[in-house]
């Protein structure tokens, strides 16, 4: 499952000690007032498919929802209803997706391309926020790469630690130089 565990608690209000790059990346999924979305729904529908091809197809990485660009910890309340329906449709959004035969899980009930925390948010004089997290999200890295969304198209997080589409050439290459020379 998750392979770093970067801090086990968050403050709010305050910028963790490491920042965006190719492997970790900050999320705010806030709702807009004219929505009536779930957490879990507005998380799915953040691009979130395009992150796991990103993370899949680069080493890995870890997304944190509930926090803004710079770092700096908002965390998001949830239930623990909220918290199952987050991992029900984390696993329904990438079972979606397009993944090399190789890496599908032989356990339905155990997928080790993924993995969600809960992390409690704490205030300034180190209590416990009640119901108020930071979700982290591990994506492992799949290797033969090749992970696309179910449109299908595939990602990978640039140098400005933005998620862009990866053009199919260069990705074949990538993967094995001799599936370029195929055309």
């Amino acid at each position: 499952m998750s392979q770093v565990r970067t801090v086990n608690f968050f403050v709010r209000g305050t910028i963790v000690p490491f920042s965006e790059s190719k492997i970790i990346q900050f999320k705010n999924v806030k709702d807009k007032p004219a929505t009536q979305a779930t957490f879990a729904n507005r998380l799915i529908g953040n691009k979130f498919p395009c992150y796991v091809s990103a993370f899949a197809n680069y080493a890995g990485g870890h997304m944190f929802v509930g926090m803004d660009d710079k770092g700096k910890v908002d965390g998001e309340f949830l239930t623990e209803d909220e918290k199952e329906k987050v991992k029900k449709l984390i696993r329904k959004a990438i079972k979606k997706m397009k993944w090399p035969k190789e890496s599908e899980p032989a356990d339905e009930n155990k997928d080790d391309r993924w993995d969600v925390h809960f992390e409690p948010v704490k205030d300034c004089e180190d209590n416990v926020i009640p119901s108020l997290y930071v979700v982290v999200i591990f994506i492992a890295q799949c290797r033969p790469a090749g992970v696309f969304t179910e449109e299908p198209e595939c990602y990978e997080i640039v140098d400005n630690h933005k998620v862009q589409k990866v053009d199919f050439a260069l990705l074949k290459r990538a993967i094995d130089p001799r599936l370029a020379e195929e055309g």
